[in-house]
């Protein structure tokens, strides 16, 4: 049997990477169909504090023989009365089978007809449960041969991971819509944000600034961007910059930049600022 440490170390990265994609978890997806020889995979994923006309996020995913074939519809599987995906254990992988209407025959057997009509023969399915958090289902399938054990003990000993990343997923996002409430609020008294680090650096701007605002691209070996400011100004920035990431001198402090308003680079002239304010927030 392989060695399922070796193969849970090949999907971790891309199982904390994949918070940040959009979809999330598609690269984790695609490796997992490839690890357990899966033709097709689906993850389904709904956020607790998600509005009710908001629909899951869905990663659909195929392997490279099966790139011709459709997506799993996860409505339709929904649909058929397997068992509901609120009561499955969550962290246990159940088979195909476990899933069927056992207890009414005519049923079991229209069921296992629409999922073959589908291409599933053979399934997994797991359950991801952060509590308050978030619910994901996960479901591999297959058109012929069953999974292996291996599949399934795979799958188990990913579902606490799956958990951690998850609520980090659910945390992110909650942090998203607060900062995105925030910024509007200031938007709309005509004040705009952006946070440097101790070398003069942006590292965060928001959409007022990069509006009114021109940023030039660090040159190399450095990564970044800067304001484009006049030599003397830059020099002021830089140097408030350091003093606050060390500690030193005052805890605020005001660089003016109001010479540079007339400046071509910035796209607006002192008129456009009336009513208007840029707070410049130096980030130790």
């Amino acid at each position: 049997m392989p060695s399922l440490s070796g193969y849970q170390r090949e999907l971790s990265f891309p199982l904390i990477s994949g918070i940040h994609e959009d979809p999330p978890w598609t690269t984790f997806m695609q490796r997992l169909v490839e690890q357990t020889y899966a033709r097709r995979g689906i993850l389904v994923i709904t956020l607790s504090n998600a509005m009710s006309s908001q629909p899951p996020a869905v990663v659909q995913v195929r392997a490279g023989r099966a790139a011709q074939e459709p997506p799993i519809d996860f409505q339709r599987i929904s649909a058929m009365g397997l068992i509901p995906f609120g009561i499955m254990r969550p962290g246990r992988v159940y088979a195909l089978d476990e899933m069927l209407d056992h207890g009414d025959a005519t049923r079991r057997d229209q069921q296992r007809g629409v999922l073959k009509a589908m291409g599933i023969c053979y399934g997994r399915w797991l359950r991801i449960a952060a509590a308050g958090v978030a619910d994901a289902w996960l479901l591999l399938v297959r058109e012929q041969d069953d999974f292996s054990a291996f599949a399934s003990s795979l799958l188990s000993s990913l579902a606490p991971h799956f958990v951690a990343a998850l609520q980090v997923l659910g945390a992110l996002t909650a942090q998203r819509l607060s900062s995105k409430m925030a910024n509007r609020a200031l938007e709309k008294v005509g004040v705009g944000q952006i946070a440097f680090d101790g070398t003069g650096r942006v590292i965060a701007a928001d959409a007022l600034s990069e509006a009114h605002l021109s940023f030039l691209p660090e040159p190399a070996p450095a990564s970044g961007r800067r304001l484009q400011l006049r030599p003397e100004v830059a020099r002021e920035m830089e140097t408030a910059c350091g003093e606050l990431a060390r500690g030193a001198g005052a805890l605020r402090r005001l660089v003016y930049l109001g010479a540079q308003l007339d400046c071509p680079a910035f796209g607006f002239k002192p008129p456009a600022l009336a009513g208007k304010g840029f707070s410049r927030r130096l980030a130790r």
